[in-house]
């Protein structure tokens, strides 16, 4: 007798199943089994991981609570105690009430992030600690993630595939905390679109496949997470490049590689292709800001702060065999705990390029450097379209050079909109122009840390030999401030080798004159930070590695003062040197010249002059010169490099 092919591929495939199942020794196999472990535990030993895993081990549960951890050190090391200590720890999490936050307004629960976390922990941990429990206890755990986890994360996401339906969403009434966000009416649309949904796609994946058959609502919740998964990588940009920046992006891929990789496990799925994570790596290494406060930073756009985890780059390495995602887990990454079964060996590691990159990311982000290491100088300017987690920052600044950030961005601030911190937010809390005081548009939090009306547009970009330049218009989130605002356009010129930046801010208005201020915040959240006015026209930021020299000129006079933002109950003085016009005009063109210097090292020689519409800066460091002609006419000023020195 024959059976019809599909027939007999699927009885294979069923018992290619049952197979590994009875020889895998997890109940589940969900992102590895049982015949992975003895690469996983070699890789505890290997210098790669050996200190990240002993730091692993040294953590204390009662502290944190993580028995996802304690279970992956059981498994690893067959150490009963912690076994004991993470199936004592899941059943206190089993037992709570509920694991989510939100509901409807008719009481239906909703699962946002603490349910999808709850969720992976409780799911991995039956896998691996399944012969643990009792039977009873077995039953309690299914029906918990079936109940607290699987069933609000799937009303979340059938609430963002149809806002229609949704009610109101709100906080639980005793889960709610002064100073949250109190209009959720466009959260449906808003969270579908952010990292929200990577991180319930990762819960409902690892739950589903725990709980199985077993539950009438599987299919349903099976069905949305395959149109889920997709949906989210849709929202990386062609080039790899991701609008809430790599700290968030971090966060969103452990949970979405969870999915992804769970789904490809037990149905057959693969979904790495409907992305280009292989341009993530690059886009990564293009934010990549390490100093010597932060061994991995990471451009702060937004609240955004440290790099990419290892997990994700060795993930990609592992999938597409990409050297330069295997050389940024090995060399520019922290670990996290997947990193130990993604870790291929056999990939090789091939660095990027050495010297100057320059990169505008599909984001209208520019970032230029002269390497990846902690001495190397990184500039990057934030311009393009509003996103989840901003701050009011087109056309801001972030230099870094000689280990230290010398043009500060706040990073992570307040959530609070009624907290006096959440003015870092704002324009004011960042290195750009402000009219009369005002920045661009902004909005006071009543959604949340969510996006704003503002955008700004790169017009022009491009490398030459030994700099290269970018110009972003911001006017349109002037605009919405005041109406009157013309033109706001910013300029930059990166030269590399010396390093330094000329930067030049065109400010137009219509009808009334303004005053203008160019402000420049210094980095001092460890309160090593220094300032020097030297005279109206130039100040000094230092740093304990570095420091930066600041000259500038404009159309009206300036004056240079500094300032702070100094808030109760916080240590950190927020200080900022403004460079301000002492006339009021409809016209104004500012021209700075920044310059990165060690500690001991001679300030350049710095000339700025204008004879009307023309300017020129000239530069002499050490002996070296920069000659720049700068044309003021129209909104966008044009420039010419007449002689540099500071050549590759």
């Amino acid at each position: 007798m024959f059976l019809p092919r599909n027939l007999t591929t699927a009885l294979l495939s069923l018992l290619s199943l049952i197979i590994a199942c009875e020889a895998s020794g997890f109940r589940n196999n969900l992102l590895f089994s049982e015949s992975d472990l003895p690469r996983m535990r070699a890789n505890t030993e290997n210098p790669i991981f050996k200190a990240y895993w002993e730091e692993e081990l040294e953590k204390d549960i009662e502290e944190d609570g993580n028995f996802r951890r304690e279970a992956l050190i059981y498994i690893l090391t067959g150490d009963a105690e912690r076994g004991e200590v993470a199936r004592e720890y899941t059943m206190e999490m089993v037992r709570r009430d509920r694991w989510h936050r939100f509901q409807d307004a008719d009481g239906t629960p909703i699962g946002f992030l603490r349910a999808a976390r709850k969720t992976a922990r409780v799911s991995l941990a039956y896998d691996w600690l399944y012969d643990l429990f009792t039977p009873e206890e077995r039953e309690e755990i299914l029906t918990a993630i079936a109940d607290k986890g699987c069933q609000p994360i799937y009303n979340g996401l059938h609430g963002m595939k149809h806002p229609e339906s949704v009610i109101r969403w709100d906080f639980v009434p005793d889960d709610f905390r002064e100073g949250q966000v109190l209009d959720m009416s466009r959260w449906p649309e808003i969270l579908s679109k952010n990292n929200f949904r990577a991180v319930m796609n990762g819960g409902l994946a690892l739950g589903l496949y725990t709980v199985g058959d077993r539950d009438p609502r599987s299919e349903t919740w099976e069905e949305i997470l395959l149109e889920s998964i997709p949906y989210f990588n849709s929202l990386f940009k062609d080039d790899g490049s991701y609008d809430e920046a790599v700290s968030y992006v971090n966060y969103a891929m452990k949970f979405q590689i969870h999915a992804m990789e769970v789904v490809r496990r037990k149905r057959g799925i693969d979904f790495f292709d409907t992305a280009n994570f292989t341009g993530l790596t690059d886009f990564v290494l293009a934010m990549y800001l390490p100093s010597h406060a932060e061994r991995h930073g990471s451009v702060s756009f937004g609240d955004a702060g440290p790099s990419l985890q290892s997990s994700t780059a060795f993930w990609t390495a592992r999938r597409a065999r990409d050297g330069l995602s295997q050389y940024l887990g090995l060399k520019h990454a922290d670990h996290y705990w997947s990193a130990l079964f993604y870790y291929d060996p056999t990939v090789t590691a091939i660095p990027p390029p050495a010297g100057a990159d320059f990169v505008n990311t599909d984001l209208d982000w520019i970032i230029a450097r002269t390497g990846h290491e902690v001495e190397d100088a990184v500039v990057a300017m934030r311009s393009g379209g509003p996103m989840n987690h901003e701050h009011a920052d087109r056309n801001s600044i972030i230099f870094k050079a000689y280990g230290e950030v010398l043009l500060s961005d706040p990073g992570k601030v307040t959530y609070d909109p009624r907290s006096p911190e959440w003015v870092l937010r704002t324009a004011k809390g960042h290195n750009m122009i402000l009219i009369d005081g005002e920045g661009i548009q902004y909005h006071e939090g009543q959604e949340g840390t969510n996006e704003s009306l503002s955008s700004a547009k790169i017009l022009r970009y491009g490398e030459r030999r030994g700099y290269s330049f970018w110009a972003s218009d911001a006017t349109p989130g002037y605009r919405l401030v005041n109406p009157d605002v013309e033109g706001v356009t910013r300029t930059v010129i990166f030269i590399p080798e010396a390093p330094c930046l000329v930067i030049l801010d065109k400010v137009t208005k219509s009808e009334e004159p303004s005053l203008i201020t160019a402000r420049w915040h210094l980095e001092n959240r460890d309160d090593k930070g220094g300032m020097t006015l030297q005279s109206a026209e130039s100040f000094h930021f230092t740093r304990p590695e570095a420091r930066l020299q600041v000259t500038t000129a404009g159309t009206q006079d300036v004056v240079t003062s500094e300032g702070e933002f100094d808030f109760p109950d916080n240590p950190i003085h927020y200080r900022y040197a403004d460079v301000k016009t002492t006339e009021e005009s409809r016209d104004t063109f500012l021209v700075t010249v920044a310059t990165a210097l060690r500690p001991d090292e001679p300030d350049p020689e710095v000339d700025i002059t204008n004879d009307g519409t023309t300017w020129k800066v000239d530069y002499n460091k050490q002996g070296s010169e920069l000659d720049i002609r700068i044309h003021d006419r129209g909104n966008l000023p044009e420039f010419e490099v007449e002689r540099n020195d500071f050549l590759w």
